[in-house]
């Protein structure tokens, strides 16, 4: 049941559909090589993405964004000359780690590729909706939960936003990552209107926090539909669309469709 404070906020919320897209796009355990190393990450095919954005190359001055030498001090997941961007999945712990233990892994090496069962024996595992139970959470007690430094007892949904808020408590350009599709509104504009608007209303205190400790810093958002990831840039009066891509003009993207779901990585090539 969709929450009435939602309802309420943003007109036309009720028809939007939104699940999850394939895990192995963002859940790194999910595909190794032979030693336990991740074949692929969602860093990777998101640099690509936004590589083909005229949008960014705006601020990279045409520039393409390329990834750091080494992430030992905290470097930024994409790096050019006139601008950086680090990446940041919004979706929780708790639903990470359902996620991981409910989806089958694939191990690949030497031109052959296994694949083995789900780690847990429960078909189903409980995961927090991260941008549910932001709706509880007002300005004050965002900024008072980034406070604490001390290893208080926390609830878990307070542990889940205390994550998140610090996170991107970082005085860096940030893309926040969604990882979930939406459809349900026939036309494109209206469909991304009403995502931004339901989007700005669960992160809407998050993203205030970040722009009050970060003031100079951009901040923008991602999610997909029709088979596009659309990048939206967040200020204090809401998102605010910035450019969409084709996923299927990563490589990485691409690859790691190929493995999971042959049949979905035809349709999408067929896009390009």
């Amino acid at each position: 049941m969709i929450d009435k404070r939602l309802i309420e906020a943003v007109p036309g919320v009720e028809r939007l559909k939104s699940a999850m897209i394939t895990p192995e796009l963002f859940a790194k355990d999910l595909m190794q090589d032979y030693s336990g190393r991740p074949l692929y990450t969602y860093e990777e095919w998101t640099r690509e993405l936004i590589n083909h954005s005229n949008a960014f190359k705006e601020l990279t001055r045409g520039a393409e964004f390329h990834a750091p030498v080494s992430e030992a001090n905290g470097e930024c997941d994409a790096v050019s000359d006139a601008y950086q961007l680090d990446f940041k999945l919004i979706f929780g712990n708790s639903m990470m780690r359902a996620v991981s233990l409910t989806s089958s892994r694939r191990v690949s090496g030497r031109g052959i590729t296994l694949e083995q069962l789900c780690r847990s024996h429960v078909k189903e595992q409980r995961g927090l909706r991260l941008h549910a139970i932001l709706r509880d959470y007002n300005l004050a007690k965002l900024d008072e939960l980034l406070k604490i430094e001390s290893n208080k007892q926390f609830s878990e949904e307070d542990r889940e936003a205390r994550v998140l808020l610090r996170s991107i408590n970082h005085s860096k350009n940030l893309l926040l990552i969604y990882p979930c599709r939406f459809e349900g509104i026939d036309r494109l504009p209206e469909l991304e209107e009403t995502v931004n608007a339901a989007l700005y209303y669960d992160f809407r205190n998050v993203l205030e926090v970040r722009r009050i400790h970060h003031p100079g810093k951009d901040t923008f958002l991602s999610y997909f539909c029709d088979d596009r990831m659309v990048v939206t840039r967040a200020s204090g009066r809401g998102l605010s669309k910035f450019d969409d891509i084709m996923v299927a003009k990563s490589r990485t993207y691409m690859d790691i469709m190929r493995m999971r779901d042959p049949g979905e990585y035809q349709r999408l090539l067929k896009l390009v």
